[in-house]
């Protein structure tokens, strides 16, 4: 017969052996359930038709046979998807596992080709549960096999962008004192190569008065430029310019009783740019100019009688104010390029 302190032992023993064969069973009970997870399902502009977190869920439930969605803070994957439109196809589904600690277990792709986005449920929620655990569909049942088709991203391309400038400026020295005139630049900018164009400036009247009388001229000038230095962010671009324009003065007017020698005369100037826009909205932009002009021939106007009626600067200036349409023909337009 065991004596009271034996029986008491025997006791703790034996509770001590269910509480170790109830966790075991607990253990054991949790592997049978697979990894706990939480999903974050969110369908971007233009994808609203595409299926919501909770059909996804079911479906995806119903594929593993079993419940595995819970709270994140005792999930043991963090499942994040973003759906959106795609390029070559209807629709893209970006999948992303993750461990609660943030490293990334696995990324995935998968495209809709149906404009109602009904192609996706059944893909994205089959390559979730296998992300989510690879062995399940074997342990629990037999399915037909799915072709996923998967979205390689293609490396991202810097944007090939058209810019059309119009404005108005002031002009100091490229024709008779100071003037108005207009000016319009056209450059594109292709990956990898310098941003290239043309200029164009036209000063319709420009008055110079010496020697008790006045001549008036018209100034038209276009050229080639190229932009070593160019800066496009989302906001504003900056650049760099300079090139070599080609254009006449013409004399459209003399109030004064001696001619001059010549009413016409072929000018030839390299012109350095700073530009700059600013965005308004959407292509539209702001844009600022600033120039200088250096002629090549700086020749003084004269009179038919050999005197010197006026001479030119030998650097001119101009300054203007106009807008900007900025437009992205191929490429990434969210990509800033800058070329040194």
């Amino acid at each position: 017969m065991l004596r009271p302190a034996m029986r008491l032992d025997v006791r703790l023993v034996l509770v001590c052996c269910g509480l170790v064969s109830m966790s075991s069973m607990a253990h054991a009970q949790d592997a049978e359930r697979g990894i706990a997870s939480t999903l974050s399902w969110t369908r971007l502009e233009g994808a609203e038709v595409c299926p919501t977190v909770v059909q996804v869920a079911a479906e995806m439930e119903e594929i593993l046979g079993r419940s595995v969605l819970v709270d994140a803070s005792l999930a043991d994957r963090i499942v994040e998807v973003s759906v959106s439109p795609g390029t070559d196809v209807a629709f893209v589904a970006r999948i992303q596992v993750s461990s609660p600690s943030g490293e990334v277990l696995g990324l995935r792709e998968l495209a809709a080709h149906a404009a109602d986005c009904s192609d996706l449920l059944e893909g994205a929620s089959m390559a979730i549960a296998l992300m989510i655990d690879p062995d399940a569909l074997g342990r629990e049942r037999e399915v037909e096999a799915i072709e996923v088709p998967i979205v390689v991203p293609a490396e991202p391309q810097p944007p090939t962008r058209f810019t059309m400038d119009v404005g108005g400026a002031a002009t100091f020295a490229v024709g008779p004192f100071v003037s108005g005139a207009g000016y319009a630049r056209a450059l594109l900018s292709l990956p990898g190569f310098v941003p290239f164009g043309v200029v164009g400036v036209l000063q319709p009247f420009s008055r110079a008065e010496a020697m008790g009388g006045a001549v008036d001229f018209t100034t038209v000038l276009g050229g080639l430029t190229i932009c070593p230095l160019f800066f496009h962010g989302a906001r504003f671009s900056i650049e760099g310019c300079a090139g070599i324009d080609l254009g006449g003065a013409l004399v459209v007017g003399n109030a004064r009783p001696m001619m001059l020698r010549e009413n016409e005369r072929f000018l030839v100037q390299l012109d350095l740019q700073a530009a700059g826009r600013v965005v308004l909205f959407g292509p539209l932009a702001l844009h600022l100019l600033a120039a200088l002009v250096v002629p090549f021939r700086n020749d003084a106007w004269l009179q038919a009688d050999g005197s010197t009626f006026f001479a030119p600067e030998p650097v001119g200036a101009m300054v203007g104010l106009g807008i900007s349409l900025d437009l992205t023909l191929a490429g990434d337009s969210s990509m800033e390029q800058h070329l040194p």
